[in-house]
């Protein structure tokens, strides 16, 4: 079947919509950290039906589960839902102890998914984010409770650069939507951090701190350009020479022209067939989205990256720890840059994301040490209903 371009973007800006939606599936970040206030246009949902519970002393511990029977539960839920293509794995001890694909690279040539593909992972990008201030505050270069309006002059006084982190800023996200529609259609019109920060910070005005956390990525956009200025570098350089390449990520990066992506696909509603994107040009759009949402990677890397990251190999033991205080009366399930989940009696930690035509959750369960990956091209899969359930599985 052959679509128009104009029911392709009107695709696009109904998958976004839904996953700004009051009552999405999928959500950016865990729990109640957003509030019925926040706006209904940002990239995560006010409310969630996977908003995770406290731990609950009385459910089940983690179950002991065949590879093969993971690989079933992974072909259960995309068929259940119709998914494009996925990858899902749980990494343990530097290798996967489960690791299968489904579905497609795109509809429309049915090539199958392979486990290594690179997928674009949303705001999953804020974890990697976070540990780059985390070690920058580590080497002098800045501290989290600077002001931001030491690094760019007009934004808000007495907003830190903790409070970016940890979404408690006065900075709210606008018409996300409308925002990837004309950076679609129109990909010179395209804004990126440092030429949006003058209008982001003037809809912001005089704003204050947060009484208590509304998730808005635009935090992380502002955040783009504080560590740009307190390192006289780009936030794409920063990541690469600081967190990327000294822990060997060589499959993550920025540039889609680097990897070979699988095709994004969206939905007109969750009713309906997936159309693929392949014929636009989403890659400027999401790259735009910096220190919010740009990385791309894959399975290995993130696996890698989460195990070193909860093994103090990227920052220190008391950098992790501010990084996953969520004790603060202000916060609920966010502390700065990742999310607390719970399965069982444990606390588990990660993210979601959610781009154009991508869908991916992470779930770190520092107990066992053992990391769940969910990549898909299809924006509009449930991406952490899987993590959730593959969390609670020891494979054996």
């Amino acid at each position: 079947m052959i679509w128009s371009g104009r029911v392709l973007v009107a695709t696009l800006a109904l998958a976004c919509a839904a996953c700004s939606s009051a009552d999405g599936d999928d959500s950016d970040e865990p729990s109640s950290s957003t509030t019925t206030d926040a706006p209904t246009t940002t990239d995560a949902p006010t409310t969630s039906s996977e908003e995770p519970a406290p731990p609950d002393p009385t459910a089940p511990e983690v179950v002991c589960t065949p590879a093969s029977e993971v690989e079933r539960l992974v072909e259960d839920w995309a068929d259940e839902r119709r998914v494009v293509g996925a990858i899902a794995g749980i990494y343990e001890d530097g290798e996967f102890a489960a690791l299968s694909s489904t579905g497609v690279r795109d509809i429309d040539d049915a090539a199958s998914l392979a486990v290594d593909s690179p997928m674009r992972i949303g705001s999953i990008t804020k974890t990697f984010s976070a540990t780059l201030v985390l070690a920058m505050a580590e080497r002098g270069d800045l501290r989290l409770s600077d002001q931001v309006s030491t690094f760019l002059p007009g934004a808000p006084e007495n907003v830190t650069v903790e409070q970016l982190l940890s979404h408690e800023s006065p900075f709210r996200d606008g018409d996300v939507a409308g925002a990837l529609i004309q950076a679609v259609t129109d990909p010179t019109s395209v804004t990126f951090p440092p030429d949006a920060i003058d209008q982001l910070l003037a809809d912001t005005g005089s704003g204050t701190a947060n009484a208590r956390q509304v998730y808005a990525s635009s935090n992380y956009v502002v955040l783009d350009q504080v560590v740009a200025a307190a390192s006289d570098g780009t936030f794409e350089d920063l990541l690469t020479s600081v967190v990327l390449e000294p822990n060997g990520l060589e499959s993550t990066g920025f540039d889609g022209a680097t990897f070979t992506l699988p095709s994004p696909h969206e939905r007109i509603d969750p009713t309906q067939p997936a159309i693929s994107l392949a014929e636009l040009d989403t890659d400027r759009a999401v790259r735009a989205a910096g220190a919010s949402g740009a990385l791309i990677s894959t399975p290995a890397d993130l696996g890698h990256f989460f195990a070193a990251l909860f093994a103090n190999e990227i920052v220190s033991a008391d950098s992790l720890r501010i990084m996953l205080d969520t004790s603060s009366p202000t916060r609920s399930d966010y502390g700065l840059g990742i999310g607390r989940y719970a399965v069982g009696r444990n606390n588990i930690y990660g993210h979601n994301g959610r781009t154009v035509g991508f869908a991916s959750s992470v779930r770190h369960d520092p107990t066992r040490q053992s990391t769940v990956i969910v990549l898909s091209n299809d924006g509009g899969a449930p991406t952490s209903i899987l993590a959730q359930q593959l969390s609670a599985i020891e494979v054996c």
